[in-house]
């Protein structure tokens, strides 16, 4: 039987473990003291099977006018990336996240902007 329980420092040893073993080609190390919550899950043995948490992500999201010229629009989102680059370092964040539409320019002025694709696809839950 698995107990789910919050994580506490005395689980960062098992959880180093479990990201060395198998994940860090992966995803660098969680740094769960920055999560909203963390947790672990153990078997009957105290054997870790699973470390997670919730942890807060700037979401970039942005409308544009698509009958205002290219170089308007350009200079726009600019603009914008820089002014929430410097909101999110401020608050100590150090990651944007943009999910594009289907649309090749914008991926690809944002990662001329320093963007890249995740690893993973990115998946949603609404609740």
């Amino acid at each position: 039987m698995v107990k789910i329980e919050l994580a506490r420092v005395h689980d960062i040893n098992d959880v180093d473990e479990l990201h060395r073993k198998f994940y860090s080609d992966a995803f660098g190390k969680p740094d769960f003291k920055h999560y909203l919550s963390s947790f672990v899950a153990r078997d009957e043995k105290q054997e870790l099977i699973l470390f997670g948490g919730a942890r807060l992500i700037v979401e970039v999201v942005a409308m544009t006018n698509k009958t205002a010229s290219a170089r308007k629009k350009h200079d726009a989102l600019y603009k914008f990336l820089d002014s929430v680059e410097d909101v999110s370092r401020t608050r100590g964040f150090d990651q944007i996240h943009a999910f594009p539409e289907l649309d090749a320019t914008w991926r690809e002025r944002l990662q001329r902007d320093g963007f890249r694709p995740t690893k993973y696809p990115a998946y949603v839950k609404d609740i």
